[in-house]
């Protein structure tokens, strides 16, 4: 941020001297690497808070589709209640593991089903919201008629789990595997498929905890100033016909944000890049 700033500021100040052309390209290009860099530190921050608080999966789908079964086999243990009755979990229900030395949260959560029963569309308000604060979606479906309520809140990665192959079409099947979304056959009554969803689920946490590509930012405040420093990255990035005063401006609001972390930026040391990057008086 300082080479940029002292670029343009000697852009601006010394119009006369021998600045080299280009400037302002160069200075863009800095400055997309360096937001490149921002958010691989964002990043970290992500895993870092999963490494400290757990991984967060959530079971979705149908009434009786299976979630609270799952989730019993999953942590061997019955933690969630387990009828023939629809709509038994209005509440999410969420249990804690250790898979591969990784800390894992499960939620069961209620059925989601059209209803006018207040509480059950309440359950399914927290399941929806749940789902989009989790790590890993795992929807869990008997057959097409069922998959319309679970398939649009699962994402690139997720997991769909089917208890029946014969409902397979591949014109479903097609459009499943363009979404990014991984399938698998499952009874968990019986334990069948229960070893290649614990795979799986050891294969998606194992990538997610993958080593940092950056220094973790472990502290919220950090995590602030980085995305702010960002925000003001992108306005110049958005603008790069703008003044270069303008520029100069929101390359010192995210230093200024940087600082906030790393200690203050000094107009001496803004100068000082100038007189030693710039033949200027001489």
């Amino acid at each position: 941020l300082i080479e940029c700033l002292a670029q343009l500021e000697a852009y601006i100040d010394f119009p006369d001297e021998d600045i080299p052309g280009g400037l302002i390209q160069t200075v863009l290009l800095n400055i997309t690497d360096l937001k490149q860099n921002l958010s691989k530190h964002l990043e970290s921050a992500k895993q870092a808070q999963r490494v400290r608080e757990g991984f967060r999966v959530v079971l979705l789908g149908a009434p009786n589709s299976g979630k609270s079964t799952l989730l019993n086999a999953l942590v061997k243990r019955d933690a969630s209640i387990v009828s023939a009755i629809a709509g038994t979990t209005r509440d999410i229900v969420e249990v804690s593991l250790i898979l591969d030395g990784q800390l894992v949260w499960i939620a069961d959560t209620a059925g989601l089903h059209e209803s006018d029963n207040d509480i059950e569309r309440e359950g399914m308000r927290r399941a929806i919201l749940r789902a989009e604060e989790a790590d890993l979606r795992i929807g869990l479906v008997s057959g097409e008629s069922e998959i319309a309520a679970t398939f649009g809140l699962l994402r690139e990665g997720d997991i769909l789990a089917w208890s029946k192959t014969d409902l397979w079409s591949p014109k479903l099947q097609g459009r499943i595997e363009k979404a990014g979304i991984a399938q698998i056959m499952i009874a968990a009554k019986s334990g069948s498929g229960l070893d290649d969803m614990q795979r799986m689920l050891s294969e998606v946490i194992g990538h997610e905890s993958r080593e940092f590509e950056a220094a973790p930012l472990t502290r919220e405040r950090h995590k602030v100033a980085v995305e702010s420093a960002i925000d003001a990255i992108d306005t110049i990035l958005q603008n790069p016909s703008a003044p270069a005063e303008l520029t100069c401006e929101n390359i010192r609001m995210a230093a200024r944000n940087l600082a906030a972390i790393s200690g203050e930026i000094g107009v001496e040391d803004v100068l000082d890049k100038v007189f030693s990057s710039f033949c200027i008086g001489k």
